[in-house]
C-alpha cells in the first residue's frame, strides 16, 4: 500500500512549507512532469506571438475568437474520451495527439511566412493556444487528484516551481535559437520529443496517488482480471458534464467569473504588447528574441515568488485571499502603465502579471480543485481552463479593439479602461471565501 504521510500542516508551523518526507518522491515526479509540460510549450509560445505580430492588429480579436471556437469544438470529443476510457488511456491520447500535430505542423508550416501562407500561421496560433491549455490543465488535474487539499497548500508551490523552471528553460531555448539564427520552426521537433517524455511521468502519478482514500484503494487487493480499480475507471457522464457542473456549482461558477475577468485583463495587456512590438520591430527574429526575453524575466520573477512566497501565503492567508492578490496587482500595473506608456512599461507589466499568476493565482485555483469531485477535476476543470479561459481572451481582445477603433482611445487610456476588470476579480475571489471554508470543514469532518 502506498505510504500516505500524516498531515502536520495544521499542527506544526513550516516556515518554508517543505513537503513531508513521504511526499518527496511524488512531489519530485510531479514537478519534473510539469517541467516537461511547460518546456514543450514555451519555445513555441514565442514563435506563436512572433507570427501573430506579423499580422495586422485588427486580426488579433479574430485569432482569439477562432481559438475560442476551437475550444468549443474540442470539448465534446474530450468529454467522450474521459467518460468512456480509463484516465490513463484518455489523457495519453491527448498527449500523443499533441505530438502528432507538432510533427504535422513541422511538415506543413513553411520556413518563411509570406502573404500567401499567413493562414497557416493563424492555424498554428489557434492550435497551439488550444492544445497548450489542454495539456497544462490535464497536468494540474492529475496533481489535484493525487494530493489532498492540505497537501496541495503545502506542495503546489513546489510543483509549480518545476513548471516555472520548464518555462524558463523553454524561453531560453527560444531566445538562444533566435540569437543563433536557427530556423524557429525546428523547435517543433524539440517540443514533440518533450511531450513524449512528460506523459509517462504523469501516468506514474496516476498510478501512485497520495490522497489517503485513493492511496488506500490503490494499495488494496488487485481488481479482478480485466477490471480496472475504481480510482482508475472511466468517469462516465454526458458530453457536456463539465458545463453542467460549472453552472450548477457555486464555487466553480465563481472560479469561472474570476478566470473570465482576469484573462480578459491579460488579453488587454497582450493586445497592447502586440501593438507596440509590431511598431518597434520589423524583423521576425528580433520580435521572437524580445518576446522570449520578456517570458524569461517573467518566469525568473515567478521562480523567486514560488520559492519564498507561494507555500506560506496559501497556508497563512488562505486560498481566496491569495486569489485576490492577482487582480489587485493587475489593477496597480494597469494604473502604472497608463501613467507611463511605452514598450518598457509593457515589458514590466507583462513580467509582473506573469509572476503574479504563476506564484499566486494559479496555485490558489488549483488548490481549490483538490476539494472537488473527480468529475469536477477531470471534466469541469478542463472546461474552465480551456473554454472559459479563452472566452476571457476573446472578450478582452474585442474590448480592446472596440476601445481603440470605435472609441478612438489611446493605448494610455486603454490601460486605465482595464482597471475595472480587476475589481470584478477581487469581488469573485472574496465571494469564494465563505464557501471554501465550508467545503474545507466538510472535508475534515
Amino acid at each position: 500500500m502506498p505510504r500516505v504521510p500524516k498531515d502536520s500542516s495544521q499542527t506544526e508551523p513550516r516556515a518554508w512549507m517543505l513537503p513531508l518526507p513521504g511526499e518527496l518522491k511524488c512531489v519530485a515526479v510531479a514537478a519534473l512532469a510539469f517541467f516537461g509540460v511547460m518546456l514543450w510549450y514555451f519555445p513555441l509560445r514565442s514563435l506563436r506571438d512572433a507570427l501573430a505580430a506579423e499580422r495586422k492588429l485588427s486580426d488579433l480579436p479574430w485569432l482569439f475568437s477562432a481559438t475560442w471556437l476551437g475550444m468549443l469544438v474540442v470539448q465534446p470529443p474530450f468529454a467522450a474520451l474521459v467518460a468512456r476510457w480509463p484516465r490513463r488511456r484518455s489523457l495519453g491520447t491527448v498527449f500523443h495527439t499533441t505530438t502528432a500535430c507538432l510533427l504535422l505542423f513541422y511538415w506543413l508550416v513553411p520556413s518563411s511566412i509570406g502573404a500567401q501562407s499567413q493562414w497557416m500561421g493563424a492555424v498554428f496560433y489557434v492550435w497551439l493556444s488550444v492544445f497548450n491549455l489542454f495539456t497544462i490543465s490535464l497536468a494540474w488535474a492529475v496533481f489535484t487528484d493525487c494530493f489532498s487539499h492540505a497537501q496541495a497548500k503545502r506542495v503546489f508551490g513546489w510543483v509549480g516551481l518545476g513548471g516555472t523552471l520548464g518555462a524558463i528553460a523553454g524561453s531560453r531555448v527560444a531566445q538562444s535559437w533566435a540569437d543563433s539564427g536557427g530556423d524557429p520552426l525546428q523547435l517543433l521537433l524539440f517540443s514533440a520529443l518533450v511531450v513524449e517524455l512528460a506523459w509517462p511521468l504523469l501516468a506514474w502519478i496516476l498510478r501512485h496517488p497520495m490522497r489517503e482514500p485513493v492511496a488506500a484503494a490503490a494499495g488494496a487487493k488487485s481488481a479482478p482480471k480485466g477490471q480496472l480499480p475504481a480510482h482508475e475507471a472511466a468517469l462516465g457522464g454526458g458530453l457536456w458534464e463539465g458545463v453542467r457542473l460549472t453552472v450548477s456549482n457555486p464555487v466553480l461558477a465563481l472560479i469561472a467569473i474570476f478566470m473570465l475577468t482576469q484573462t480578459a485583463a491579460s488579453a488587454f495587456l497582450y493586445s497592447e504588447q502586440q501593438a507596440l512590438v509590431g511598431l518597434e520591430f520589423t524583423d521576425r527574429a528580433a520580435r521572437t528574441a524580445w518576446l522570449a526575453r520578456t517570458e524569461l524575466w517573467g518566469q525568473v520573477a515567478t521562480l523567486t515568488a514560488q520559492v519564498f512566497v507561494t507555500g506560506p501565503l496559501l497556508s497563512s492567508l488562505g486560498v481566496p485571499i491569495a486569489l485576490v492578490l492577482y487582480p489587485l496587482g493587475s489593477m496597480l500595473l494597469f494604473l502604472w502603465l497608463g501613467l507611463n506608456p511605452g514598450l518598457a512599461a509593457v515589458f514590466a507589466a507583462r513580467v509582473g502579471m506573469r509572476g503574479l499568476d504563476a506564484a499566486c493565482s494559479r496555485p490558489a485555483r488549483e488548490t481549490l480543485f483538490s476539494l472537488a469531485s473527480r468529475a469536477g477535476r477531470f471534466k469541469a476543470k478542463p472546461f474552465l481552463d480551456t473554454f472559459v479561459y479563452r472566452s476571457g481572451d476573446a472578450v478582452g481582445a474585442w474590448m480592446f479593439r472596440f476601445g481603440q477603433q470605435a472609441m478612438q482611445l489611446s493605448l494610455q487610456a486603454l490601460a486605465f479602461a482595464a482597471i475595472p476588470l480587476g475589481l470584478a476579480g477581487i469581488a469573485a475571489a472574496l465571494a469564494l471565501r465563505p464557501r471554501v471554508k465550508e467545503l474545507t470543514r466538510d472535508k475534515q469532518t
